[in-house]
């Protein structure tokens, strides 16, 4: 009985903190992991990651981009915190309180994005294809992590994984 009660009484308080923090552990570690591309991109594991927002946060839709705003912020083991979630179109992340773009991209080696039609949308922007043997499907698209600060968010970055096709590609490339 009484390792019964101490197993129960662990399990109170574990569950009590998962909640207090608005998320349980795993749906935190998924989308913190989602968000660096870890796993890349795919459809699996996309959809883990809108049901774990799902399950955290509500939605709230600004401009294109779906937001959804924690109770309490989540941080990563290597120290990423949010308070935010977003998902737009085949990308998904968090959003991190200051402007943190360079500082990202250096620590993600990624390089400064070219001038494109979001270019009106983006103040800063990085990103990096993942290596070959990531990608969950070349003959699709190419799967990046991305930095960026845009106008919708003042103050703001977004750090996403995100997967363009070979046409999205090519008609950002054309602006």
């Amino acid at each position: 009985m009484k390792k019964f009660l101490k197993s129960f009484l662990s399990f109170a308080i574990v569950s009590s903190f998962a909640m207090a923090a608005g998320a349980a552990p795993s749906d935190a570690k998924t989308v913190l992991d989602a968000a660096v591309c870890k796993p890349p991109y795919s459809l699996d594991s996309s959809l883990k990651f809108y049901e774990s927002a799902e399950r955290m946060a509500k939605r709230e839709l600004v401009d294109f981009i779906a937001v959804y705003k924690l109770k309490n912020p989540i941080t990563s083991k290597d120290g990423l915190k949010t308070q935010a979630l977003v998902v737009a179109n085949n990308s998904y992340g968090i959003l991190l309180d200051g402007s943190q773009a360079e500082a990202l991209a250096a620590r993600f080696q990624l390089k400064p994005e070219r001038r494109s039609v979001l270019r009106a949308a983006i103040i800063k922007g990085y990103s990096r294809a993942l290596a070959d043997a990531e990608q969950p499907s070349p003959e699709t698209g190419v799967v990046s992590l991305a930095v960026r600060e845009i106008h919708s968010f003042p103050g703001k970055t977004m750090l996403i994984c995100e997967m363009l096709t070979h046409s999205e590609i090519k008609a950002l490339q054309s602006y």
